[in-house]
């Protein structure tokens, strides 16, 4: 195939349904773009009840599924390994969904990026977003896909997308990029009109999250990195949101040089939101600079590093953590929030909300880091 490595190519608008792949081993050759043992690729289909074992390799890969959207991916597993070598991306579960609902899925295998180069590495997606690449198409070459996005957007207003109650048990690493548990990387979030989409809801994290990288890296339990920003579809313009509810890190995360968090490693937000409820983190985090100086390297039990600019929410509501938390020439460090950084608008309101959250664990540092029980640093300016 010149598109993509798996059981099958492409899937366009069909549903698979209880099929058991045991064993597979799917490796994208030079022609190919995209890699999984089920798929390559998913278009407006659905995808139930599929247990998958075996092996992946690729820059743009999944287990499962290699790149999916408008889709839905339930009660689906995967076992085995994912690994990528060149930069890209790889997830237990899917490599890149746009604009689909992942539930009820789990992921035992170990998902490996060594790449030099930043990777989105997750243990049930590697990269997610709300709006799909359907949106991106120019309306003039492709009017069935145009004529089709409001509709998608009226659907989304009823049942939202993301990812929602699905564990990963398995070892998830990146030697650099963005890292979680759950899903690596999160972008595009469809705004408060839409009832804040963007879900990550009931997820559990019980496997090993580690990186070795650069003060470019962020890992979390649940999500390594968030850009949450305003987007235009069809000159409709959506604010970011992304909320985060019911989720839990049992596991490790472990980093060297990078930021590091129970929940969600870092994230900037830009006229949108970020919303953290009834989240918990009960695992062991664990940082360490080798030299001074590296202004990224910020824990927190729920956050790591937090950036909000204009017209931006971020809010922490009943949160709770009894971490570890051991850091080696960290700067920032905190149980819930490693560092809060505001900056000054003139644009709208900025709005920053710790309701009612519990930091229950140990915290150790170094003369270096600047630490808080709460928030290591609030900063604003």
């Amino acid at each position: 195939s010149t598109v993509g490595a798996g059981l099958f190519d492409n899937i366009s608008g069909g549903t698979v349904e209880n099929l058991n792949l045991d064993k597979a081993m799917v490796t994208r050759l030079k022609t190919a773009q995209y890699a999984g043992i089920l798929a390559s690729s998913v278009y407006d289909g659905e995808i139930y009840n599929c247990q998958v074992s075996g092996t992946v390799v690729g820059p743009y890969c999944g287990g499962i599924i290699g790149a999916t959207s408008w889709s839905i991916i339930d009660n689906c597993s995967f076992d085995g390994e994912v690994r990528n070598e060149e930069g890209g991306y790889c997830g237990g579960i899917i490599g890149s969904a746009s604009g689909c609902v992942v539930s009820n899925c789990s992921n035992l295998g170990a998902i490996k990026s060594v790449a030099e180069r930043d990777t989105k590495v997750g243990g049930i997606v590697a990269s997610f977003s709300a709006t799909s690449m359907g949106f991106s198409l120019v309306e003039e070459a492709y009017p069935e896909e145009a004529a089709k996005t409001e509709a998608w957007i009226q659907s989304v207003k009823k049942q939202g997308v993301g990812i929602k109650n699905c564990t990963n048990q398995g070892d998830v690493y990146a030697k650099n990029g963005s890292i979680g548990g759950v899903v690596g990387d999160i972008s595009d979030g469809l705004g408060a009109e839409y009832q804040d989409v963007v879900m990550i809801k009931n997820c559990v994290n019980e496997g090993k999250v580690s990186t070795e990288g650069s003060s470019t890296c962020n890992a979390g339990g649940i999500c390594g990195w968030d850009a949450t920003s305003p987007s235009t579809i069809n000159d409709i313009v959506v604010t970011g949101a992304v909320r985060f509810e019911n989720c839990t890190n049992n596991g490790t995360v472990t980093t060297v040089e990078a930021t590091a968090a129970g929940i969600l490693g870092g994230a900037n937000i830009k006229k949108g939101s970020i919303i953290f409820e009834d989240c918990a983190d009960t695992g062991v985090i664990s940082a360490k600079l080798e030299e001074l100086g590296g202004f990224n390297t910020t824990v927190g039990g729920i956050a790591g590093s937090i950036y909000i600019f204009e017209e931006s929410e971020l809010r922490f509501d009943n949160c709770i953590t009894e971490s570890e938390i051991n850091t080696q020439k960290a700067v920032y460090v905190g149980g819930i929030a490693g560092s809060i950084a505001v900056a000054e608008s003139k644009e709208g309101e900025l709005t920053c909300i710790l309701n009612n959250c519990q930091s229950n664990g140990n915290i150790t540092v170094d003369d270096y880091a600047t630490c808080g029980s709460i928030c290591g640093c609030f900063m604003r300016g």
